[in-house]
């Protein structure tokens, strides 16, 4: 039998089999909530951004600053942003001297977990989920990794390469549980140097994230501060184009932005 084609074991229909499989575009329900990947240099407003988002928020916050920013908003976002500060569950490894983010990774989960789990049962749960930063969820990931007891190692005691799909895995389960829901969803990564292979800097940043991370949002922005503050889409699903640019950037200047441009009700 030929690639795409459907055989009936009972002589039913073809055309039914294949109804059952394939939903007409039209009839195709879209889950409300933009999904968005913003990475920048320290300090050019990822997490200012964050908070401007439709309330109510909640901040899974790695870094700390959340709970910084937030006492520069109103008091009415204040009461509207409830934050996860990840580093408060990480422990002192004594022995080797070292904070120990393992517990904290746990944690994190078991926050997205709860999220996910009332999104589920509730349509009406809605918001803006955000994670400040997805870098340190990969960088965790690296070091959970190399803390399994069951990872296999070359001779050399090097951790195989095909072990990261351990962390992979672990990483899309994270990420694609938010993406699924009903709610804003914004990701905060770092920025690093563009290098080529003889390590010279190519003059731009890239995101410090997993490798396919770039697949799973609506939109890719990078944040820089120049003479103005602007917000640079890296590529979207809704035709901005790769450039386009936000001066001074919020949430609700992208949606203006999104919804002149986009005639979907998602946002």
């Amino acid at each position: 039998m030929a690639w795409g084609t459907v055989k009936s074991e009972e002589g039913g229909s073809v055309k039914k089999q294949l109804s059952d499989l394939f939903i007409p575009s039209t009839q195709i329900k879209l889950n409300k909530g933009l999904k968005c990947a913003i990475y920048g240099r320290a300090k050019v407003g990822k997490t200012h951004f964050c908070l401007t988002a439709p309330t109510p928020i909640y901040f899974l916050d790695t870094e700390g600053s959340a709970k910084i920013n937030v006492k520069q908003f109103p008091q009415s976002i204040q009461e509207q942003c409830f934050i996860f500060s990840a580093l408060d569950y990480a422990t002192k490894d004594v022995k080797r001297g070292k904070i120990d983010v393992v517990e904290s990774l746990d944690k994190l989960y078991e926050a997205v977990d709860l999220i996910t789990d009332e999104t589920i049962k509730n349509d009406e749960f809605s918001g803006t989920v955000c994670i400040d930063s997805g870098t340190d969820v990969w960088d965790w990931l690296g070091t959970w990794l190399e803390e399994r007891a069951d990872v296999k190692t070359l001779k050399s005691g090097q951790m195989m390469r095909t072990e990261w799909g351990k962390a992979n895995a672990k990483y899309a389960q994270f990420m694609q549980q938010l993406l699924k829901s009903n709610m804003n969803v914004i990701a905060t990564f770092r920025a690093v140097s563009a290098i080529d292979n003889q390590g010279c800097n190519l003059g731009y940043d890239n995101p410090k994230w997993q490798k396919n991370t770039d697949y799973w949002f609506d939109l890719i922005g990078e944040i820089k501060v120049g003479a103005k503050r602007e917000l640079i889409c890296h590529g979207d699903r809704f035709n901005l184009g790769d450039g386009y640019k936000i001066v001074n950037p919020t949430w609700q200047s992208l949606v203006d932005v999104l919804r002149e441009k986009v005639k979907l009700d998602i946002f």
